[in-house]
């Protein structure tokens, strides 16, 4: 989760909290002014003030872990006031982000650090490792997002034009990363449940009870594991699934899930079904539906089993994000040169010092 935030935190160096000082002259007398740092105007004025560059500035440093020199201080400057020329633009020629999109590129944050995170924990997490707000992040996130499109409209012929990968090009990373491109040894799953992580003893003792009872009937004779797997879903206190494959070496699966267990689900042959085991989270009947043994992976092998993606449109999306990402960087360059030459941008360079 923190390599992913972090991640965002380096995108986002010198976006943050930009203050737009546009006070009628009748006012001022009544504010606490704030020093100018540079004044920005395309298709309106707006004040970048010192109190949010150095906002912007301690931010980076917290993350950092570190200072920043006065040239990285003007580099912070440098991009706040692309961020301004981009908004002014977007807004301009009516390009905009819904609430909607924001939505669903946070819910896809949040997919992107693990299924089992909540929205909750998501929360807490950027606010930790991001030192701000939740609404303050999704500010910078809609502003990211908004510059993104305001960058793919003006340049979108650029990016139609973007060349295919050859099959050569294909081949020639996989032979270079050959070694990275293996599973390993894995087992997939079906099992019959108890979530003990919300339980109190006495529940969880009742709860666990009704598992061993209906594993009872199982190792009887009396019910098929298949009958008890549908039973289950009727259960209030029980709960039955395909859990998927589970990697051998995940790590986080088996912090998660406890080394005991996983382990002992190596141990099993395929449709084999367990006693209740014990695991961090919970007590499980399990039966095995899948095993795969470690193994390297050719170029029409599924990427993870299970999914549709092979090893070869994995490579194609590598290579076609790594051409997209240098066409964005030189469409950036090219759009913000353009918006420069139109825009007025005056910098108090007194006003860097603090």
């Amino acid at each position: 989760m923190m390599n992913t935030l972090r991640r965002f935190a380096t995108v986002k160096y010198g976006f943050l909290s930009l203050l737009l000082l546009i006070l009628p002259i009748g006012e001022l007398g009544s504010q606490v002014l704030d020093r100018s740092v540079a004044r920005v105007r395309l298709t309106r004025t707006a004040s970048i003030g010192q109190r949010a560059l150095r906002s912007q500035v301690e931010l980076y440093e917290r993350q950092a872990g570190t200072s920043l020199s006065a040239e990285q201080r003007r580099e912070v400057l440098e991009i706040m006031i692309n961020e301004e020329l981009i908004e002014q633009a977007a807004d301009r020629d009516g390009i905009t982000v819904s609430d909607e999109e924001l939505d669903r590129q946070i819910a896809q944050e949040r997919m992107s650090l693990g299924a089992q995170v909540s929205e909750e924990q998501f929360r807490l997490a950027v606010e930790q490792q991001l030192g701000m707000s939740y609404e303050d992040y999704r500010t910078e996130l809609r502003k990211q997002l908004l510059q993104q499109r305001y960058i793919q409209e003006v340049e979108r012929q650029r990016f139609e034009s973007i060349d295919e990968p050859s099959e050569s090009e294909i081949r020639e990373v996989y032979n270079e990363n050959v070694t990275e491109f293996i599973n390993p040894a894995m087992v997939r799953f079906s099992h019959i449940y108890v979530d003990t992580r919300q339980l109190d003893e006495s529940e969880r003792s009742e709860a666990v009870g009704t598992l061993n009872e209906l594993w009872e009937e199982v190792e009887a004779g009396d019910r098929s594991f298949s009958e008890a797997y549908d039973r289950a879903q009727s259960e209030s206190a029980l709960g039955s699934s395909d859990f998927g494959y589970l990697p051998q070496n995940d790590r986080q699966l088996r912090q998660q899930l406890g080394s005991t267990f996983v382990d002992s689900l190596f141990e099993l042959e395929m449709d084999e079904v367990t006693g209740v085991l014990e695991s961090n989270v919970g007590a499980h009947i399990v039966r095995i539906t899948d095993k795969r043994d470690r193994r390297f992976l050719d170029l029409e092998d599924q990427l993870v089993p299970g999914q549709d993606l092979t090893v070869r449109q994995n490579i194609r999306e590598y290579i076609m994000n790594q051409r997209l990402q240098q066409e964005f960087q030189e469409a950036t360059e090219s759009v913000l040169s353009q918006l420069r030459d139109e825009a007025e941008i005056e910098i108090t360079e007194s006003n860097l010092d603090w």
